[in-house]
């Protein structure tokens, strides 16, 4: 069991305090090589060292957010994590932690950072809702035009209407 004087802190997460940095760091790999296609699936697998043992689970970090984005049990050493049906929003820095999961709550030191680059092909269709509502606010319009139009045609007609027609 690693000696908490020796560089580990102690840190506070949502659920149980663990100790950073006890543990040996994992490794992060991607099943795919290179820049992935944009609607493609994606697995990431993170691996402990084969020195360490005992009851842990792993986390998905990704540089510029706060919380793990994935938390997994492994099976046997390793943990596989898929991005399904990947967009640009899912490019960026991605890194792994495994931790224990009963006192004393030691985690490893987060893997080394593995970027994941999406390419969107030419011709694609992004999703961009810009163009869309821009039409819809446009109809909207038109119809409010329209009523307002109708509204203003009934009151002109009541108003030329003969003094006792009504």
């Amino acid at each position: 069991m690693p000696d908490p004087d020796q560089g580990c802190r102690l840190c506070s997460q949502k659920g149980p305090p663990s100790l950073t940095g006890g543990l040996p760091k994992p490794s992060l790999q991607a099943h795919q090589r290179g820049v992935v296609t944009a609607g493609d699936d994606v697995t990431l697998q993170c691996q402990r060292p084969d020195s360490v043992f005992g009851p842990m689970r792993f986390a998905l970090l990704k540089a510029g957010v706060a919380e793990p984005i994935r938390l997994r049990t492994p099976v046997g050493k390793e943990a596989d994590f898929s991005l399904q049906t990947v967009t640009v929003g899912d490019a960026g820095n991605y890194s792994c932690v495994y931790f224990q999961t009963g006192t004393p709550f030691w985690a490893s030191q987060p893997s080394d950072g593995l970027e994941i680059r999406v390419r969107v092909p030419p011709g694609a269709i992004l999703r961009d809702y810009t163009t869309g509502n821009l039409i819809r606010l446009g109809l909207a319009s038109l119809v409010v035009v329209i009523m307002g139009a109708l509204l203003l045609e009934a009151w002109c007609s009541q108003k030329e209407s003969p003094p006792g027609s009504m």
